[in-house]
């Protein structure tokens, strides 16, 4: 299970949550002036460590009682922070902090609708208990979903819970740990570290193995066909070079062309070195388990 962290007493270097075992956080945004607010050269060493992060807005634990406005003002504030720092275009989480009585979940979810019309829609998360999370994702109010309490209450679609049990510390500050249900895959904070699946001899796919293979597939034979799709590129590259040695049987290396044959030796050992490079990639990084 890929657990990750929120806290609010300190900052943690992102070397320290590797170390710790977890792979991302979630931090405070909009609220510059409190101690728990993240900075920047905070976000830029979480990232640099390997360590995602999300923002989540919470001024108090009666935020969503704001309603429509409330959730306007929350997000711009949170929006300027997020800019401030760096993170451009990641998911923020607006939270109803306590749980609703009947009557306050249309209000707490307007309060997600005015975040929306502001960041859109694609870019809100809620965060809270079942009975916020449960219509606010049934009627599509958000887009990411991280739940409080009970584990049991948590139903299918909820990206991350919130253990109620079992807080840590790490690097001396007092964190509360999540789980990751469902990976979030949108935002600037994303690692090429991030693990995306399993091949079939259970070693981790990375999204930096995943890139990788989509950029050769795309632009060396398109499909599923990833690393070992320039294989025939760099075949008939070979195949030139030995034409080439066909067609220059007057040069040796101590003839009048010696600079010609050693620049040829030159090229013939780098596509050497650059099919072994491809051979070694598809071999031990590309998802597809197939020998070249």
């Amino acid at each position: 299970m890929t657990t990750g962290l929120d806290y609010s007493a300190g900052r943690i270097p992102g070397r320290a949550i590797r170390d710790a075992g977890h792979s991302f956080v979630i931090r405070y945004a909009g609220t510059p002036g409190r101690a728990k607010n993240i900075k920047a050269a905070e976000y830029a060493d979480l990232v640099a460590n390997g360590v995602s992060v999300w923002l989540v807005y919470e001024n108090g634990v009666d935020d969503a009682m704001g309603g429509f406005r409330g959730g306007v003002a929350a997000a711009n504030a949170a929006r300027a922070d997020a800019a401030a720092i760096g993170y451009a275009n990641g998911p923020i989480f607006f939270c109803a902090d306590r749980h609703l009585a009947p009557g306050e979940v249309a209000t707490a979810l307007t309060y997600l609708d005015g975040a929306a019309s502001v960041l859109g829609r694609e870019r809100v998360g809620a965060y809270g208990f079942s009975e916020f999370i449960n219509p606010a994702r049934d009627g599509g109010r958000a887009a990411y979903f991280w739940q409080c309490g009970s584990r049991s209450a948590v139903r299918p679609g909820v990206h991350v819970y919130q253990r109620n049990t079992g807080a840590a510390s790490v690097g001396g500050i007092q964190c509360d740990i999540n789980d990751l249900l469902i990976p979030i895959t949108k935002g600037d904070d994303m690692s090429a570290n991030d693990v995306i699946g399993k091949r079939p001899d259970g070693s981790d796919i990375t999204i930096g193995d995943a890139l990788a293979n989509l950029y050769l597939g795309a632009f060396y034979g398109g499909g599923g066909s990833g690393a070992r799709a320039v294989y025939p590129t760099v075949n008939a590259i070979n195949d030139d070079l030995g034409k080439v040695w066909d067609t220059t049987g007057t040069v040796t290396a101590g003839g009048a062309s010696a600079d010609m044959y050693t620049r040829l030796q030159k090229v013939e050992g780098k596509v050497d070195e650059l099919l072994a490079a491809i051979k070694n990639l598809s071999a031990g990084r590309d998802p597809v388990a197939a020998k070249p």
